[in-house]
C-alpha cells in the first residue's frame, strides 16, 4: 500500500510541475503513471495468494517434516537397520551374470498351460517339436533356487543392480520375468535396475558408470578390468558344495557368504 501511495505522489508531482511551467502534461508521463498503478494493484491482489514454504520444502527431515523426503528417509533407515554386517558401508551393489549358464539363472521346465475345454485346438509347447514327432518339455529361464533368498535380502537392504548378458530382446524379457517370479522385485529391487548388455566389455562400462561400493561378477575378466575403478570387486563363485553353499576363496565370494554375519 505504501508503494501505491508513493507512485501516486510521484505522478501528481510530475503533473504539477508541468502545469507550473504552463506546459501540457506529456502523454508519456500519464501512460507511465497509469502502468505503474496497474502493476502495483496487480501485485497487491496477488500477495495474499502467495504460498509460504512448508518446513519439508526447505529440506527438513525431522519427525514432523512429512512429505516424500520423510518417507524416503524412513525407507533408508529401515534398509540401514536390516543391512548385513559385511555390507555396512555398501549403498549400491552391482551383480554381473550371464542369462544362459550363469551364476544366477538356469533353464527349467515351464508349467503346462491349461487349455479351454471348449477348444478343439491345442497350441504346441514352446520349443517343442512338430505334432508329427516327439515333443520336448517347454523350458523357461528362472532364478536358481539357491540364490533366491539371498537376492531378496539384498533387494531389501541395498540399492541393487543386476547386469545380465543376453543375446536378444526376448532374453531381457525372460530375465525380468524370472526376477518377478522369484520375488526379487517385490522384495524391493527396482525393475529399471535390471540392466542388459551383449558383451562383458559392456558390463564393465556400466559398472564404471554406476560407481558401486561393491561389485560382484562371475567373469574373471570383468573383475580384473574393474579393479582400478571400483573400491571393492569380488568374483562371484558359481560352484556349489554338498551343503548348497560354495565356500569363498581369496578375492571371491558367494551371495550366501556375503550375507553371513
Amino acid at each position: 500500500m505504501a508503494s501505491l501511495s508513493r507512485a501516486i505522489v510521484m505522478a501528481w508531482a510530475h503533473m504539477r510541475a508541468a502545469w507550473a511551467r504552463n506546459a501540457s502534461v506529456p502523454v508519456v508521463v500519464i501512460a507511465m503513471a497509469g502502468a505503474a498503478l496497474l502493476l502495483l494493484i496487480r501485485d497487491r491482489d496477488r500477495a495474499p495468494n502467495v504460498r509460504r514454504p512448508r518446513v519439508e520444502d526447505v529440506g527438513g527431515t525431522g519427525p514432523g517434516s512429512g512429505g516424500r523426503s520423510g518417507r524416503a528417509s524412513g525407507r533408508r533407515s529401515l534398509r540401514d537397520a536390516n543391512r548385513p554386517r559385511k555390507l555396512a558401508t555398501v549403498r549400491r551393489l552391482t551383480i554381473g551374470s550371464d542369462a544362459e549358464g550363469g551364476a544366477l539363472f538356469t533353464l527349467s521346465s515351464a508349467p503346462p498351460i491349461a487349455s479351454s475345454a471348449s477348444s478343439s485346438l491345442t497350441a504346441p509347447p514352446i520349443g517343442g517339436a512338430s505334432a508329427g514327432g516327439g515333443s520336448s518339455a517347454p523350458m523357461r529361464l528362472t532364478l536358481r533356487p539357491e540364490v533366491v533368498p539371498a537376492l531378496c535380502t539384498l533387494a531389501s537392504t541395498v540399492e541393487l543392480y543386476l547386469l545380465t548378458r543376453v543375446s536378444s530382446d526376448e532374453g531381457e524379457s525372460e530375465v525380468v520375468s524370472a526376477l518377478v517370479d522369484g520375488g526379487v522385485i517385490a522384495a524391493g529391487m527396482n525393475v529399471h535396475k535390471a540392466l542388459f548388455c551383449e558383451t562383458v566389455e559392456g558390463r564393465v562400462s556400466m559398472v564404471r558408470q554406476l560407481e558401486p561400493q561393491l561389485a560382484l561378477d562371475e567373469a574373471p575378466g570383468v573383475v580384473d578390468a574393474l579393479g582400478r575403478f571400483v573400491k571393492s570387486v569380488q568374483l562371484l563363485d558359481r560352484t556349489v558344495g554338498d551343503d548348497g553353499v560354495a565356500p569363498p576363496g581369496p578375492g571371491r565370494t558367494t551371495l550366501h557368504a556375503l550375507l553371513d554375519d
